[in-house]
């Protein structure tokens, strides 16, 4: 039995998808096979487990970057003082 909605409610058209998904993959005798969806739960969790290690690593690595970024942008920032005030100097000598 599916439930139609004329007002675009969401909730009625995630139960709908839901309820279809459940249809689909009970077994023969119409129950739903537990065994293999925990054991598909686990798979899928050790994988969001290791891609969640890989992208703590980057995010790390982008943040030390972005600081390394920030130094060097700092150093240039700080040379170009430097150089300014020398540049108006001799200017000014030769006036």
């Amino acid at each position: 039995m599916l439930i139609v909605a004329a007002d675009n409610s969401w909730i009625v058209e995630r139960y709908n998808e839901a309820k279809q998904y459940i249809d689909s993959v009970r077994n023969a005798n119409g129950k739903i096979p537990l065994a293999s969806w925990q054991k598909e739960h686990s798979e899928l969790s050790k994988k969001a487990e290791e891609l969640d290690g890989k992208y703590q690593i980057l995010k790390t690595k982008v943040a030390q970057a972005n600081r390394f970024r920030v130094r060097v942008y700092d150093v240039l920032r700080k040379e170009k003082q430097k150089i300014q005030p020398m540049k108006k100097r001799s200017q000014d000598m030769e006036l």
